[in-house]
Formats: C-alpha cells, structure tokens, sequence
C-alpha cells in the first residue's frame, strides 16, 4: 500500500469498489451511484466503468489498484458472496475471485490493519449474510466466540499429550515436535498446538477438493483406474499427476524481495505477486501436452500444488496419506465404480477449484 500521507493527497483518497455484475439492473445503477457519489465528494474513486474509458488488461489495472488504494469497498450482493468463495457456475464472472484472491492475501498478511482499509458496503434491501465467509468472523461477535470456544477445547485437549510427548516421546509426529528445536530451542506448546490446528484445516478444506478432482480424472480415465486397482502403488504417481493437473489452489501470493525480469516486463522489489499456479502446472515448455492426465508422466512432481521452497506446505504430507488411503479405500470397495449415465464433468471455483459435481455409479 502506497504511503500517501508523504504524497500529500490525503484529501483526495484512492478508493476501489470491488463488487458483481449480475445481480440486477438495479444493483448495479445503486453501485454506480455511489462510485459517482465518492468522486463528486472528491474521492478518487475506481470502478469497472474507469477502467474499461481506457483500454487496459485488467489483472494489471486490478492488481494495482488494489495494492495502491487507500480503501477497498466491498459491495455485498448474492453472486458476490458466491463469485469470492468460488462457489459460481462456470463462466461466472471472472473479475471478482481475483479481486477476492488479492483481498484475502491482504488481510492474512496485514491482521493489524486490515479493517482500517477495507470497508463492507451493504446497499438498502441487502443482509449481512451477503458479504463473503472471509470477511465474517471478525464482524460477527456470535461467530468469532464460537471459533475462540472451539480453539480453546482444542489446546485444552491437546495439552496433556504434548506434557506426555515431552517427557515420553516416540515416533509420531507430536513426539517430533515436542523434542524439536529451532536455533537450540524448542518449539513452545503454543507453537505445537497452533500448528496442529493448522493441520487440522489443511485435511480438510483443500484434501476434499484435491480427492474430487482426481477421482474425476480417474473417472476419465477407466484405464487408468484399472491400472491403479491391479498394482495400488501406482496410486502416488497418479496422485501427483492430477495435483500437477488440476491442483486445490489455484493462485498463491508472494512478494518480491528485489526487482524481477518477467517476459511481461520487470516486476519491482516488495511487490505482491499473484502466482497462477494452475497455469504454471500446465506450462507445455515443462509439460509436453500439459491437459492431459497422464499418472507415468515424466517429472510430474516438479509441480507447484504445494508451492516450493522454505514455504511448501508443511501438510503436504497428511494431505498425500490422506488422498491414497482414500482413492485406494475407495477403489477396493466400490470396483465398479464409473461415472452416471450422461454426465458430463464440470470444473469450477477461484481461487479454490475442482469438480463442480461427482455424480457417479456404484454398481
């Protein structure tokens, strides 16, 4: 976000309305109405209508002024909600789940000040319940007590396991973290358990999405699902291959700690950058014939569904374990398992995206 204090235009802010297309005519004539109101008021404000007066791609146009603004203005309305949370029909309005990506990637990196930047607009006629699952918790008194309850029977349970672990450790993983160190410490209970609660996320929200899309692809491919139920331990390269193919996330955010030469153009130093790995995954200079499954693929671990480096995803693991015990609990116990007389497989949601539905015949 740009100091603009220092640029002595203070009194002329930069605002950015994020908001849907589609709900109505008369939604939309309501946002108008206020992006007219804020300029009028001399507010500097940015709107669809702005940027399309001058042609421009709008990633860019998007990603900058997003990072820029001094506020963003979510504007509530039903296909918001569902466009943010990747919950649209395909060909759905593509403009607002990046805009919900960048606004997400801001508030996880900016807990402190987030709520000062970014302003809820609910318009007349409109319910809370409108705005995005993102934006809730931390609005919602009820919601956020709820959650701080639940977290709070988690640590209490954990807590005499890690007092166990600490003084009796073994082989599983709350034994290594209890007895690991970091630059001749160890870790603190808190850290422990906060990283158990953050596993505990992991198998769930993105597991069920990566299962979805490779029982599709498997259900595509009844070959290869044979192939898998004669020699099970073909089951990780095929796993490997759909997260190449299809991965959970589809978009991560990083930052530049210098410039950057990108075949675009430079990218300067502290820049957010938006990185599409959904695209990357399917690069045809890395992987000849990228949109096909394909399990024996060559070097189909080089993708990025876990991102790379020191900040892989530390629940890659649990999320493999999970994904082949359970394609191989499924192939064993359903081994007629197809897809339902005419159906036709549909993928859908950003930035979180897999198939839309599994409608499938057991026997």
């Amino acid at each position: 976000m740009v100091d603009r204090d220092q640029q002595g235009r203070q009194d002329n802010p930069l605002a950015f309305i994020s908001y849907s297309h589609g709900d109505s005519n008369h939604h939309d004539e309501k946002v108008r109405t206020l992006w007219l109101r804020l300029r009028a008021e001399g507010v500097n404000a940015e709107i669809d209508i702005s940027a399309a007066e001058q042609p421009q791609r709008w990633a860019d146009y998007m990603n900058k002024t997003i990072e820029e603004a001094d506020f963003i203005l979510v504007v509530a309305s039903p296909s918001y909600k569902r466009r943010a949370e990747g919950a649209e029909d395909p060909g759905g309005g593509y403009g607002v789940p990046w805009e919900a990506a960048h606004i997400k990637h801001y508030m996880y990196t900016h807990p402190g000040t987030w709520e000062k930047r970014i302003l809820k607009i609910l318009m007349a006629g409109g319910t809370p319940d409108e705005f995005p699952n993102f934006l809730g918790p931390r609005q919602d008194p009820a919601m956020l007590e709820r959650g701080l309850i639940a977290r709070d029977e988690l640590y209490a349970y954990l807590a005499p396991h890690l007092a166990h672990h600490r003084t009796h450790p073994g082989p599983g993983l709350l034994s290594h973290l209890c007895t690991a160190t970091v630059d001749g410490k160890r870790l603190s209970d808190d850290m422990i358990k906060g990283s158990c609660g953050a596993l505990l996320g992991e198998g769930a929200e993105t597991i069920d999405k990566d299962l979805r899309s490779m029982l599709a692809n498997l259900l595509d491919h009844p070959g290869e699902m044979a192939a898998l139920r004669a020699d099970p331990s073909l089951i990780y390269s095929a796993r490997t291959e759909s997260l190449r193919r299809d991965p959970p996330l589809q978009v991560i955010f990083r930052e530049t700690a210098v410039q950057a030469d990108a075949p675009s153009g430079p990218i300067p130093a502290h820049a957010t950058v938006a990185c599409v790995v959904g695209a990357a995954n399917r690069d045809p200079r890395q992987f000849p014939d990228p949109d096909r499954f394909d399990p024996r693929r060559p070097g189909n671990n080089r993708g990025l569904a876990f991102s790379a480096g020191k900040h892989t995803c530390f629940g890659a693991q649990l999320a493999r374990l999970e994904a082949e015990i359970a394609i191989q609990s499924l192939l064993t116990t359903f081994p007629r398992l197809r897809w339902a007389p005419q159906t036709t497989r549909t993928d859908a949601g950003f930035p979180m995206r897999t198939a839309a539905t599994l409608q499938v015949s057991l026997n």
